[in-house]
């Protein structure tokens, strides 16, 4: 039978040894934990500043792609209006002739007397004659250029619009206005008056949106005075 005594004696040093290894062990442990949780929430935070890059650029991308096809529709639409299309009025009223973009959709109206000539010529297609803000309107109508100036000039004095002298480049012996501003009840454009005997032409576009469009027509006016 094994007695106690035969056991080596645990002196205090070796105790202290134990104590100090367990400690180390534990320490060694807990710095492991801390070390691979740094570890893991710094691959982590990567990831998502990776993810967040990733969408970031996507997203550039994707608004890059779109503004490169809306810029390719406006070139393209752009060159479908040219070469202008020419249009020739009747030789009563001066035969008088002007262009427009060939992809315009037009309609012609010479039914009234007062109103020999009521031309529309829109983008595409026209929507309707009420509610639509035209790209190009041309009339001739039965008034003289002093009545039909009278009325804007009585807005230009109210500051609903501008006036200038005028003369077209094709017609340069005829003087007329260009008017701008608010040319009809809440229709903001630009509308050229032109004398022509006891009539007016009034060309005009019913917004500012197509104002490149409206200024080489209206370089394009020839007519007989």
């Amino acid at each position: 039978m094994v007695q106690p005594q035969d056991f080596p004696p645990i002196n205090a040093h070796t105790a202290r040894q134990r104590n100090r290894s367990f400690f180390v062990a534990i320490l060694m442990t807990v710095l492991f934990v801390i070390a691979s949780g740094a570890a893991i929430a710094a691959f982590i935070g990567q990831n998502e500043a990776q993810t967040n890059l990733d969408a970031k650029i996507a997203a550039a991308n994707a608004v890059a792609v779109k503004e490169a096809n809306e810029a390719k529709d406006a070139e393209f639409k752009e060159e479908l209006k040219d070469p202008f299309e020419s249009y020739t009025g009747p030789s009563t009223f001066g035969s008088l002739t002007f262009k427009y973009p060939k992809s315009w959709s037009v309609l012609v109206d010479s039914s009234s007397d007062k109103t020999p000539l009521d031309f529309y010529a829109h983008p595409d297609v026209i929507p309707g004659l009420k509610d639509t803000n035209f790209g190009l309107r041309v009339q001739i109508v039965d008034n003289t250029y002093d009545d039909e100036l009278e009325g804007y000039e009585r807005d230009a004095e109210s500051g609903d619009v501008t006036i200038e002298a005028f003369r077209p480049q094709e017609v340069p012996e005829v003087l007329g206005a260009v008017i701008r501003g608010e040319i009809e009840s809440k229709k903001t454009g630009i509308l050229v008056l032109l004398p022509q005997r006891d009539k007016t032409f009034r060309f005009f576009t019913e917004s500012l949106d197509y104002e490149k469009d409206f200024i080489k027509t209206v370089q394009s006016i020839t007519f007989v005075p």
